[in-house]
């Protein structure tokens, strides 16, 4: 956790200003690509849930959840499982390097992914900044208690794909829908983040448990 804590006494990152329904989708998705400048360090807990396939009307297949700890420029760690499951693993990253142990594991592996914690279930992700088609405004909202600016993607076909809550300040994705990218637009998977923090110390739960899986 020494890393970390090398950057939770930095002064708080400086914040650029608020974006707002006339903003274009372009600056939107600009500061989207520079959120990495609005903070030092950040930890984030989201929710994820998996809706099904089309056609599908039972209960929600899946919910997940991630609580993720970063440090700039290259230091992360994660703990994430399936609600109402015991089933979970805790995850750390050094620059492209992730480390990962699962409770069937004795210890950590170790797994080269270039871009390091960056996959489309991240809110530090920019899955949406390579879509084809074209972006919409889609108004405003309070997420966290953040204010967050939306936008819509539409496929090549014209059909909405996503819907993205950005943190109206720092860019960070706080919420998308994938719809099924078709007229019905109905809902496939989500996720929310429920609690965000920028800049604040490296919390001493996460120290605690990630020191006791080295032991």
């Amino acid at each position: 956790s020494d890393q970390f804590h090398a950057r939770a006494d930095s002064p708080p990152a400086p914040q650029p200003s608020l974006l707002t329904t006339s903003s274009s989708p372009d600056e939107i998705l600009q500061r989207a690509r520079q959120r990495d400048r609005s903070w030092n360090t950040l930890f984030v807990d989201q929710v994820f849930v998996s809706y099904g396939p089309p056609g599908y009307s039972g209960p929600p297949l899946q919910n997940s959840r991630i609580q993720i700890y970063a440090s700039q420029p290259h230091h992360w760690i994660s703990i994430q499982g399936i609600l109402d499951s015991q089933k979970g693993y805790l995850s750390y990253g050094i620059g492209d390097w992730i480390f990962r142990r699962t409770p069937s594991q004795g210890r950590f592996s170790a797994v080269w992914n270039p871009g390091g914690f960056q996959g489309s279930s991240s809110p530090l992700s920019t899955f949406y900044l390579t879509a084809g088609g074209k972006y919409q405004n889609a108004g405003e909202d309070m997420i966290v208690g953040r204010p967050a600016i939306m936008l819509d993607w539409f496929n090549e076909a014209g059909s909405q794909q996503q819907r993205l809550w950005f943190d109206a300040r720092t860019g960070l994705l706080l919420k998308y829908e994938i719809f099924n990218g078709q007229q019905e637009d109905i809902i496939l998977y989500s996720m929310a983040v429920i609690d965000v923090r920028y800049d604040i110390p490296f919390p001493e739960d996460l120290q605690t448990q990630s020191e006791t899986e080295h032991q």
